[in-house]
């Protein structure tokens, strides 16, 4: 009788925690880099880790996280990020071979529009990232100065272009504060 009441309260908690998790707003994990990787998602005293290849979407409460990539043999472990999620996130999370990283990350956010197109160029690199949203956008960049545009977002107005200056194997997070046009 105790096997069957330990097997019964496994399952009903369980149960519990698979229906916590069904309810909510989605976040997307995305690991680049190793074929797989651990992410520890933190919520207010809720913790757990999660196992990403390639990308994953929790379904997950509205509020603050912190999301903690976990070490990779052989592979450089990117910081951690802070994440306000209300309608939904989205987070990418890029490893660099250990030993050979001299590449750095600059890691874009937008706040006001809910996405933006933004133009990041410098030393051999020239692209206009799509749709970065509060979440961000990361690109691996060869240590240089870049100048960030953001592209207007009506009814939203791009900030001044901000120009950084990257060392190898650094992680910069850069965000673009959007205002509202005046009509």
């Amino acid at each position: 009788m105790r096997l069957h009441l330990t097997a019964s309260l496994a399952l009903s908690l369980a149960l519990s925690a698979c229906a916590s998790l069904n309810s909510g707003v989605p976040l997307t994990l995305r690991v680049e880099g190793p074929a797989q990787a651990s992410v520890r998602v933190e919520n207010g005293g809720t913790v757990r880790t999660v196992t990403v290849r390639g990308s994953e979407t929790l379904t997950v409460d509205p509020g603050p996280y912190t999301l903690t990539p976990q070490p990779v043999d052989g592979w450089d472990t990117p910081g951690a990020r802070q994440l306000g999620v209300t309608g939904g996130g989205e987070v990418t999370f890029t490893y660099q071979p250990a030993g050979q990283a001299i590449r750095a990350v600059l890691t874009v956010l937008v706040t006001g529009p809910a996405s933006a197109d933004v133009r990041v160029q410098g030393p051999g690199f020239d692209q206009t990232l799509t749709g970065v949203t509060s979440a961000g956008r990361s690109v691996m960049l060869e240590p240089g100065t870049y100048t960030v545009t953001g592209v207007d977002a009506l009814p939203w107005r791009a900030p001044t272009a901000q120009t950084v200056t990257l060392n190898a194997r650094q992680t910069l997070d850069l965000s673009l504060n959007y205002g509202q046009a005046q009509p």
